[in-house]
């Protein structure tokens, strides 16, 4: 996000400055937690109403849900080239669509398609993990970014899994835990554009 720090206006539009973004690290962290946080909110909703059976309103959230990687790609591209921008929304995008391909599967009870749909997203999340790793190399390790992405994963494949076997209060309780992470690894994900 950038803001000029004199007018308030985004780019700056000072008449003495031509072309220049100011940008407040603070509000573009605030940014991207309210991004991460309706990635959290939209992700919960997308289970809730796509599982154990598809409610009327599925399509329309998941359809929310994958705009975030668009949103997340609008808020970095201050930072960044043009390619790593669409690079970043690109994996979040395969991220979010292999997630949503496990939906089907898990209503149907199909054991088989249930594995492969959860084995394609969980080994996504290694392409994903690398890229995060090529923002700033050096910032965060291979090791630290696929051990971020693979807890992430691993919330939504249990929040998922209870939501299919009844275990509601389970998914309540996996919320709080849930959402802090996410709010760790939007800060994270804020550090790799210092």
């Amino acid at each position: 996000m950038s803001i000029c720090k004199v007018t308030g206006q985004s780019p700056c539009k000072c008449k003495h400055i031509k072309n220049i973004n100011v940008v407040d690290y603070d509000d573009f962290k605030l940014a991207l937690r309210k991004v991460f946080s309706e990635h959290a909110w939209f992700t919960i909703m997308a289970i809730t109403e796509s599982v154990p059976v598809e409610q009327p309103d599925a399509k329309v959230i998941l359809g929310r849900l994958i705009r975030n990687p668009n949103d997340i790609k609008n808020l970095i591209s201050t930072f960044v080239d043009k390619s790593t921008a669409d690079l970043v929304e690109k994996v979040i995008a395969d991220h979010l669509n292999l997630a949503a391909a496990v939906f089907k599967p898990l209503r149907d009870g199909n054991t088989i398609a249930i594995t492969e749909a959860v084995n394609n997203f969980v080994s996504q999340g290694n392409i994903f993990s690398d890229a995060l790793t090529m923002i700033k190399p050096g910032r965060i390790s291979t090791e630290d970014a696929r051990m971020m992405v693979r807890t992430h994963n691993d919330f939504i494949v249990k929040i998922a899994s209870d939501r299919i076997n009844g275990k509601y209060q389970e998914v309540i309780d996996t919320f709080d835990p849930y959402v802090n992470h996410m709010m760790m690894f939007s800060d994270v994900f804020a550090s790799l554009f210092l």
